[in-house]
């Protein structure tokens, strides 16, 4: 599974920070919002609101945050809000998620002349993507195809390697 794999190497890159004096941790949240309502998955506290603060950004107030030391640290978190997620049966599913959720990531890494950073992932799952996976597949391959054939009509530089500025592609 891609997700496993990848969790481990956020850990393998913690212990490689690590090894040369700085100090790097990893906390996991899982949130959902279900009819309106934002709803923490991992203390089942309900009606959670969103706040602003000058040193943290826009957050949801009142959510668990867990410390994980290891990749299966957070894996158990995944499950444990996987099993306090709203579901039910649909024609599509009979385990069909009723509300998105997040998982919520940060990464804080402290160097050993000071310097602290943050980094944060939001994964989110939408209610009804499994219906949106089947209807959408042949729309996102059609239009991939158009892409391609456009990609195809524009002039390229040497080798026919783009080059990348500004998160947009740019090419000779």
């Amino acid at each position: 599974m891609k997700t496993k794999s990848k969790i481990h190497d956020i850990f393998a890159k913690i212990e490689e920070f690590e090894g040369t004096g700085n100090h790097c941790y990893l906390s996991c949240s899982y949130i959902e919002i279900y009819n309106e309502c934002i709803n923490c998955l991992l203390n089942r506290k309900e009606n959670l609101k969103i706040r602003e603060s000058p040193l943290e950004g826009i957050y949801v107030a009142d959510r668990a945050i867990k410390i994980c030391k290891t990749p299966e640290q957070v894996f158990e978190v995944i499950s444990i809000a996987t099993n306090n997620r709203a579901v039910g049966a649909t024609n599509q599913n009979a385990r069909s998620s009723r509300s998105h959720t997040i998982l919520m990531i940060e990464f804080v890494y402290e160097g050993a002349d000071g310097v602290k950073k943050k980094s944060k992932l939001n994964l989110v799952d939408l209610a009804g993507s499994e219906r949106v996976n089947i209807l959408t597949l042949f729309y996102f391959k059609n239009l991939d195809c158009q892409n391609r054939s456009r990609r195809n009509k524009i002039k390229r530089g040497p080798k026919n390697k783009p080059i990348f500025n500004n998160s947009r592609n740019v090419y000779h």
